[in-house]
């Protein structure tokens, strides 16, 4: 049950995380970003396939990548 509860909260720590050490990376080399968006999106459109096109459906990848996204937005507030 105790992990139930963590899980989101791992993942949109992760993604607070990543988005700050994403922003301090792209300010030292901004010409990555394009990369990083080109990255970004090919890992919601593989959880968005996940989720609904591929033969066997997992909503997993895609609750997980809805939760990072989360935590991407949180972290570019704060």
């Amino acid at each position: 049950m105790l992990l139930r509860l963590l899980s989101p909260v791992f993942w949109i720590g992760c993604g607070v995380i990543f988005r700050l050490t994403l922003m301090l990376v792209l300010v030292e080399f901004p010409n990555l970003w394009s990369t990083a968006v080109a990255a970004l999106t090919s890992v919601t459109a593989y959880a968005l396939w996940k989720a609904t096109l591929a033969p066997k459906l997992e909503f997993r990848p895609a609750w997980r990548t809805f939760l990072l996204v989360i935590g991407l937005i949180l972290g570019g507030r704060l």
